[in-house]
């Protein structure tokens, strides 16, 4: 008896799993976009592997997505077809929570498809589309609590009130971040120098130090030489600041 009750409702513990599943990645992916648009992880990892991991995420997002919808057709207790999986409020089993999935659902497509096409198509398109992330997560955190049974559950509870807290923190950081590169890039605008290069301050320093020391300063650091004659360099362009010291040392 139990075995077949458990057979009945696989298919809904399934769509429960999965949706679930659906919801955790989304979360993950958005926290895991804001911080790296915000640079909070610094140099803990390379820019490629960062943003490696953020594209899994929502590719994952999609997979569980997949299954929670295939195990909605397949569950008996609740007939889901095509009308009710794809347009809002035609479901006759709780038409508003399942009106905010659908709406998820075609946001998320939206994001996942724009990404994959992000060379080609306009920047500015794209970060429009990209910022309805946003969007995907309330709606699905919305869909999740009214649709699901796991409101009721501590751990997924405790979990969206986590997930919104560390969303609006980083949002709020995000919003400061580029402020502060707005204030940057127009004091840059605004300064003299704003058409210098690295190269052309790595010139000027060098120049600064073969300057000082043909005035008697004495050598330069041997440190600051290496970095200004920058990687793979064969030391020829910090070789005549040392010369006089190699002078003064023979004689």
């Amino acid at each position: 008896m139990i075995a077949v009750q458990l057979s009945e409702q696989g298919w809904w513990y399934i769509a429960r799993s999965s949706g679930f599943l659906c919801w955790a990645t989304v979360t993950l992916s958005v926290i895991w976009g804001l911080a790296l648009s915000t640079k909070l992880m610094g140099k803990a990892a390379g820019p490629a592997w960062l943003l490696d991991v953020h594209r899994l995420l929502g590719a994952l997002s999609m997979i569980f997505l997949g299954i929670h919808m295939g195990a909605l057709v397949a569950d008996s207790y609740v007939y889901f077809g095509w009308a009710e999986l794809f347009v809002p409020f035609a479901s006759p089993w709780q038409p508003g929570a399942v009106a905010w999935g659908i709406a998820a659902m075609y946001l998320m497509i939206a994001v996942e498809v724009t990404s994959l096409m992000m060379a080609k198509i306009p920047r500015k398109m794209w970060r429009w589309i990209h910022f309805t992330a946003f969007v995907v997560y309330a709606t699905t955190t919305v869909h999740a609590i009214e649709a699901g049974s796991d409101i009721t559950n501590t751990v997924f509870r405790y979990a969206a009130l986590a997930s919104v807290q560390i969303i609006v923190f980083l949002i709020g950081l995000r919003v400061v971040t580029a402020r502060r590169l707005k204030r940057a890039l127009r004091a840059s605008q605004n300064s003299p120098n704003r058409h210098t290069t690295v190269d052309d301050a790595r010139q000027r320093r060098l120049a600064d130090l073969r300057a000082a020391q043909a005035a008697g300063a004495g050598r330069a650091p041997t440190g600051e030489l290496a970095g200004l004659a920058g990687p793979g360099s064969s030391g020829a362009e910090a070789a005549p600041l040392h010369a006089p010291a190699r002078t003064r040392s023979a004689t």
